[in-house]
């Protein structure tokens, strides 16, 4: 993440899934076992050469698995990223899986006040709405402002670009969708891709799509 006033999350590889250092390792472990797992959906059943999981996790990472109750297909990362809004208001992004080029999330509106918080829902191609969040994430502290920018190929000339003005979880919407652009994948030309049209490749050019 970049500390200046837009905040970036970028895409993290498999091998670089987090684990704890050695003593924040033990702190976790014994977190895990005063955490109520009763009530959590939390993925058990899972390859610990690959993934970190819950077995690693933080005590911070504990924490906002209980304040936000997300289901077990994000446990096999779930890096926690959060950004303040106003003095009550945050955004967290959950990281759920690295994937090929680029990360799936859970988003959240979250009240410090009230601890109610509500996701983040984006339509996909067939305008049903999904809580997984594929693409990468910027979150404008100053504006109030996330975007999703969802690859539909690894070059990066086409996919959809949406964004969001961010409210309290308690507001009819917390994440409003004001802006969408979408550029369809064609057949690539046979030329170096630093010939291709530079345009195909600024997600701000991509044609305006119907909210």
């Amino acid at each position: 993440m970049k500390l200046t006033s837009v905040f970036v999350l970028s895409t993290c590889a498999l091998a670089c899934a987090p684990i704890p250092h050695a003593v924040d390792r033990v702190e976790s472990k014994l977190k895990a076992n005063t955490v109520d797992k009763s009530k959590l959906d939390l993925l058990t059943d899972y390859d610990r050469e690959i993934w970190a999981g819950p077995d690693e996790w933080s005590a911070s990472q504990w924490k906002w698995k209980q304040a936000l109750q997300w289901d077990r297909h994000c446990d096999y990362v779930a890096e926690v990223e959060v950004v303040d809004i106003t003095n009550t208001l945050q955004v967290v992004t959950v990281q759920c899986v690295p994937g090929a080029y680029q990360p799936m999330y859970y988003v959240y509106a979250f009240d410090k006040t009230s601890k109610n918080h509500r996701q983040l829902q984006i339509a996909k191609a067939d305008s049903k709405k999904t809580q997984e969040v594929w693409g990468h994430i910027e979150v404008d502290s100053t504006a109030a402002e996330l975007s999703v920018l969802s690859l539909s190929r690894g070059i990066g000339d086409c996919g959809t670009f949406s964004l969001f003005k961010i409210d309290n979880p308690d507001a009819a919407q917390a994440f409003e969708l004001i802006e969408r652009r979408q550029r369809s994948c064609s057949a690539l030309p046979n030329k170096p891709i630093e010939e291709l049209p530079q345009e195909w490749f600024d997600h701000k050019r991509w044609p305006l799509a119907p909210l």
